[in-house]
């Protein structure tokens, strides 16, 4: 434990010679910011937790992290006011245009940098830079100034100026429209926690002082209140780990690690203070390093390097489906303290743009001990790093949790009398269900055991982000069922393809039987309809449309299957050669969009049903779903001929099988006419297609065809020109910038061809 009195780190008043520190100076660091948080209430205003905090940023013109100057300005505010009371949040966060213009040049430096997908990256760059960003993130014309007499930072109307031993704050709160002009009067002095903490603990000059006693108008209504106020500057290591890079030996080169952490700024009723600190290893996920400081009621300061923390509860935003731990115990051995911290309200995320979507920073209660004592106040939580996406299972993560639990939800891994009552609405006359659990759900868990990618409910969900739908529970199953009902059609399929393996274990056929194959997959097409009938949060209307659109679905997928098992059944050397002349490549697209993509324009029509969205829209969201569904399956088809051990089906699957899919049929065009005849045989031959030998060749003539690249960049190409004809009709928001990083990500899925 270190301790260190105010006036021995430099600062004998309340202010003291702190201002001097915090305004520029011939040097600016890379980056500074001036944090107040608190709350206020008056007669007739009930209290309201607010958070500002300006950022100035030095911006580097090279590509990689600085310590400090020779950069050029750039700025940010944001802004968060909280009645938690009524339950209602308003935030709002300013870019300037010199920050965003530098952030989207660099996102492309991250996939080298942070080692995070450069798919992933690219997509945000070029989703924002086309068409913008979203609420709560403005671009205005104006910028941050930063002034010298007195001292402030000031952007538009809101404002921190440092008068006497005072901070003034002006700022709008956007929950009730007014303007809120306080005098916040140190009631402890600053203290520089930078001398207080071990060398390089810190990582950059921080001052703070936990208690301000806050004096205002808000709307005209004299209001009063408490606060805390931050000034932080430095370089990058409040941000980025720097650790050897596997080349390090050869070329000293070092590799940036981005940071995490979750603050917590508490305020206990004793008069009390602390500062609690985790940062964390935003790709390995494990702690950096933690502090506690306590701040006695004189403001005299101890560091305690050591603190355990433990999340209590989960929250997901419905905006950035970011996954907060908004509920906290924490543990501080050398004190023997232990708190909770407790959220007012689980909504307080504030939307941010680029990588980390959202950060969450809000109000909330502490309760506990200290010793033997009992202890409670007032706490402020910054949770910052829980949205960073380094690649696509990185976000499909996000969604996992929950969509595994709305499949348990609906089709229960043990079937038992409670479900079968849900269903039929009265109890069944069945004395033994272990027939059900075995034959029917056991086979079917074990296929969603396998840990496919669920991409499909996935992209439902996205997809009614971005028109607009608010979600509950049940209409969340809606598009979760879409997990079920592909199920069944793999199951179908690899009877049908007699396929050895599925998802890279045994398909379920041949582990099971057909007879319990077939049970299983019938129940899983007929189950949804029971859902959709009876569920609590739509209209008859949309009950009638929903049920149309699965009837339709269902149908569509179905005659693409007759499509595609009529020109495995009916190919030879003749028929091909004919077909190719009717354009069969055409007829294959068509095939896709009845067969792959009716699930994907199914949710994208689930979507604009629950909105109701208008026929422009609705049209656009169709179209967009099948364009994608196509796009898959081409790419699907260039994976086939994938030897890397992920993609969990055997190499040249559907060469083997007889099935002339996009991509063979594009092989077919692009070789010479000796190798395209023989790949004609090899297809058109079952006793030359199960030679392994033969088949290897087969194989080989499509890699080396040129077909699968063509493909992928068709595939690639598909999507994004429908993905301008789609924005069209939807504003920039979270989901839509989520939606577009999937498709993206799905389309460029990297296994070794």
């Amino acid at each position: 434990m270190a301790e260190i009195a105010p006036e021995e780190a430099g600062m004998p008043g309340r202010t003291g010679n702190v201002i001097s520190r915090m305004i520029p100076g011939d040097d600016d660091p890379f980056v500074r910011w001036w944090y107040v948080q608190g709350f206020f209430e008056g007669h007739g205003i009930p209290r309201r937790n607010f958070v500002i905090c300006f950022f100035s940023l030095c911006l580097p013109e090279d590509d990689g992290p600085v310590e400090g100057g020779g950069g050029n300005p750039g700025a940010m505010y944001l802004c968060s006011v909280a009645d938690t009371q009524a339950g209602v949040h308003h935030r709002e966060v300013r870019v300037d245009k010199a920050l965003h213009s530098w952030y989207l040049s660099h996102l492309d430096t991250f996939p080298e940098k942070l080692g995070v997908s450069r798919y992933v990256s690219e997509t945000i760059r070029r989703e924002i830079e086309d068409h913008g960003v979203y609420p709560p993130i403005t671009l205005p014309d104006t910028t941050l100034e930063i002034g010298a007499t007195p001292p402030s930072v000031t952007w538009d109307e809101a404002r921190i100026s440092f008068v006497d031993d005072e901070i003034i704050i002006t700022f709008h709160d956007l929950t009730h429209g007014e303007i809120v002009s306080c005098a916040l009067i140190p009631q402890v002095p600053f203290t520089d926690l930078s001398s207080l903490a071990p060398e390089g603990a810190i990582g950059m000059e921080y001052l703070t002082c936990p208690r301000l006693q806050l004096l205002g108008i808000a709307g005209g209504v004299p209001v009063s209140g408490e606060a805390w106020s931050d000034y932080q500057s430095g370089g990058t290591a409040w941000f980025l780990e720097e650790q050897p890079s596997r080349r390090a030996g050869e070329g000293g080169d070092i590799s940036y690690h981005p940071l995490g952490w979750d603050w917590c700024g508490i305020q206990l009723d004793d008069g009390r203070s602390m500062m609690i600190m985790h940062r964390r290893n935003l790709r390995s996920k494990e702690t950096v390093s933690t502090f506690c400081i306590l701040f006695e009621t004189d403001g005299k300061a101890s560091w305690h390097p050591e603190i355990r923390a433990h999340p209590l509860r989960i929250w997901e935003s419905p905006a950035t489906h970011i996954h907060y731990p908004v509920e906290w115990e924490f543990a501080i051995p050398a004190l023997d303290a232990a708190l909770r911290f407790t959220p007012d309200i689980d909504d307080q995320e504030i939307g941010i743009i680029g990588m980390d979507g959202g950060i969450w920073e809000g109000s909330g209660t502490i309760s506990g001990r200290i010793e033997a004592d009992s202890i409670s106040g007032r706490g402020q939580l910054e949770l910052c790093g829980y949205g960073f996406i380094a690649d696509l299972p990185d976000f499909i993560g996000r969604f996992e949790k929950k969509i595994n639990e709305r499949l348990e939800e609906l089709f229960p891994p043990e079937i038992d009398e409670a479900w079968c009552t849900s269903l039929f609405g009265e109890r069944q006359p069945v004395i033994d269900y272990t027939p059900f659990t075995e034959s029917i759900s056991r086979p079917v868990w074990d296929l969603l055991s396998r840990k496919g990618k669920h991409w499909r409910p996935i992209f439902g969900i996205l997809i009614a982000d971005a028109v607009g739908v608010r979600f509950t529970k049940e209409t969340e199953k809606l598009f979760v069922m879409t997990e079920l009902l592909h199920s069944a059609a793999l199951i179908i399929d690899d009877i049908e393809d007699e396929s050895l393996l599925r998802r890279g274990d045994e398909a379920i056929h041949r582990r099971y039987g057909t007879d319990i194959a077939i049970n299983a997959a019938s129940t899983l097409y007929f189950f949804p309809q029971n859902i959709v009938s009876s569920c609590p949060d739509l209209t008859p209307d949309q009950k009638h449309q929903v049920l149309r659109l699965m009837t339709d679905t269902s149908l569509r997928a179905h005659l693409g299957q007759g499509q595609d098992i009529y020109w495995s059944k009916n190919l030879s050397p003749d028929t091909l050669r004919r077909w190719r002349e009717e354009h069969l490549d055409e007829q294959v697209l068509q095939m896709y969009a009845y067969k792959t993509a009716s699930a994907t324009e199914g949710v994208a029509e689930l979507a604009c049903i629950l909105q109701e969205v208008a026929p422009e829209t609705r049209k656009a969201c169709l179209r967009f779903g099948r364009t994608m569904g196509i796009s898959f399956q081409i790419i699907d088809d260039v994976l086939n001929f994938s030897g890397d051990e992920k993609w969990g089906k055997m190499p040249g699957e559907d060469l083997r099988n007889g099935k002339p899919t996009y991509v063979i049929l594009r092989a077919l065009d692009l070789l010479d006419r000796d190798s395209s005849a023989r790949l004609t045989a090899i297809l058109c031959s079952p006793d030359l297609r199960e030679q392994d030998a033969i088949l290897d060749e087969g194989i080989g003539l499509v890699r080396s065809s040129g077909a699968l690249d063509d493909c992928a960049t068709m595939a690639v190409g598909r999507i994004e020109a429908e993905w301008e004809n789609f924005s069209r009709y939807l504003p920039p928001s979270p989901g839509k910038l989520m939606l577009r990083v999937i498709c993206a990500n799905l389309m460029h899925m990297a296994y070794e061809v």
